[in-house]
This record gives structure tokens, C-alpha cells and sequence, in this order.
């Protein structure tokens, strides 16, 4: 995201236009000072104040000699917690802090005298100035980022609570719809065990029924060759004794007509 600084101070000085886009590190911003300072002591007949020889030099409070490199940014940025009663107070620490740029310690040395004029003063609330807006700017773009980190977070967490919910009723109904489909097969189990029962009953009461039945007629038929046999043997034993009849009526009439043929 593109962010637009806009200096505080006049965009012409002395015939010297300001960069319209500054995009410069520290160490680039004294050099295009010391630039300005040369351009400015050559178009001008009176020499200003803050005019040197040799580039500025960083020194901190106790006289430390400092880098001239552009300023180190350090952020700060604690682990964003999924806690559900601790969100609130989360989301306020989970801030990152933008980069604070302390230039109290800071001062410019030079070969003049300390006590610089008015024209030294402005160029130093100009840095300042342009570093407060730098501050700003970072720590409103940090800030940006920040929340729109944390919204991101925030409908990602939402949508996995949703997609969470939406397979919870899914389970739930795929559970529900088995249990149905288990209790609907026991049913047609149970129909089917009592209709195959019932079958194998009948089917046992029918061979029953017919070993009897059959036993019946062989019991029946028995009983007809009995009395059968019965009266076959009753009629060659009437016969016998017919014949024995007759043949012993034969010899008494023999020996009747021989008693008469005797006298």
C-alpha cells in the first residue's frame, strides 16, 4: 500500500525544489544536506552558519559516535491466542507497536561553533518534522496491517467455526440417518425371521400330516390282505370239508350197495 508523505515546509527554497516523492535512508538524507549546504554557500554572497568542510557526524549523548546509516525499526509483535475468554484482552496487547525513532540523543556535529543560527534550527525541525511523519506513517500503516492481520484472523477462525458446525450437523445427520436405516433393517429382519419360522412350522405340521396319513392308508391295507387271507383261508377250509363230506358219502353209499349185493 502506497503511502503519500507531504512535507511540511516550503516546496521552493532559494530556487531549490523539493523531491516531490522522498524515499531516502538517513545516511541519503545527510548527503543531500550536505549538498543543499554546498548549493546554498555557492548562491549565496553572505556564508551561512551551518557551511562545512567535512560530511555530519551522529553522535549520541555521551559523545558515542553512531552510525549514519538509516534508522534500525524494531517491532514488537505477540503471538495472536485463539482464546476464547481472553479474546478482548488478547486482541488489544496483540498490537504491534510501530517503530519509535527517539532523535532527543541525536545531534549534528560540524566544524562551527555550536551556536548555530535560525537557518540551522529550521533544518533541524525540518528532520524532525519529517521524522515524526515517518513515525506516523509507519506506525498507522503498522497499525493497518495490524487490524487487518487480526480481521483476517478473525474470518478464518469464523469461517472454520462455521465449516466446524456445518460437519458437526452433517455427522450428526448421517448419524441419525444410519441408526434409522439399522432400526428399519432389524425390522425387516424380524418380519422375515417370523415369516421364515411360520414357513418351516407349516411345512413340518404338512409332513407330519402326511407320514400319517400314509401310515393310515398302510395300516388300512394291511388290515384289507388280513381279512383277505382270513377269508381265503376260510373258504379252502369249507371246501376241504365239503369234499371230506362228500367223499365219506361216496364210501358209506359203496359199502351200502355192497351190503346189498352181499345178502
Amino acid at each position: 500500500e502506497a503511502v503519500k508523505l507531504e512535507i511540511r515546509c516550503p516546496q521552493i527554497v532559494n530556487g531549490i525544489g523539493l523531491e516531490p516523492d522522498p524515499d531516502w535512508s538517513f545516511k541519503s538524507l545527510l548527503l543531500e544536506l550536505d549538498s543543499l549546504e554546498k548549493k546554498l554557500n555557492l548562491s549565496s554572497s553572505v556564508s551561512l552558519p551551518f557551511a562545512k568542510t567535512k560530511s555530519r557526524e551522529i553522535y549520541g549523548e555521551k559523545g558515542t559516535k553512531r552510525s549514519s546509516n538509516a534508522f534500525v525499526m524494531r517491532v514488537s509483535d505477540e503471538e495472536f491466542e485463539d482464546s476464547e475468554g481472553e479474546n478482548e484482552k488478547v486482541r488489544d496487547r496483540g498490537l504491534v507497536k510501530a517503530a519509535r525513532f527517539n532523535c532527543n540523543e541525536f545531534y549534528f556535529s560540524s566544524s562551527d561553533d555550536d551556536s548555530d543560527d535560525q537557518p540551522c534550527l529550521d533544518v533541524q525541525t525540518y528532520l524532525m518534522n519529517e521524522v515524526g511523519l515517518v513515525e506516523s506513517a509507519l506506525y498507522e500503516l503498522t497499525h493497518e496491517h495490524q487490524l487487518g492481520v487480526k480481521e483476517e484472523i478473525r474470518s478464518t477462525i469464523s469461517a472454520l467455526e462455521t465449516d466446524l458446525m456445518n460437519e458437526s450437523e452433517k455427522s450428526s445427520s448421517a448419524h441419525t440417518k444410519v441408526e434409522k436405516y439399522r432400526e428399519a433393517r432389524r425390522e425387516v429382519e424380524r418380519k422375515f425371521d417370523v415369516q421364515y419360522q411360520r414357513r418351516v412350522a407349516e411345512g413340518l405340521d404338512n409332513h407330519l400330516t402326511a407320514v400319517q396319513r400314509d401310515h393310515e392308508l398302510k395300516s388300512q391295507i394291511e388290515e384289507r390282505k388280513i381279512r383277505s387271507d382270513a377269508a381265503h383261508e376260510e373258504a379252502k377250509r369249507r371246501e376241504k370239508a365239503l369234499q371230506e363230506e362228500r367223499l365219506r358219502q361216496e364210501k358209506a353209499k359203496a359199502e351200502a350197495e355192497v351190503s346189498l349185493s352181499n345178502p
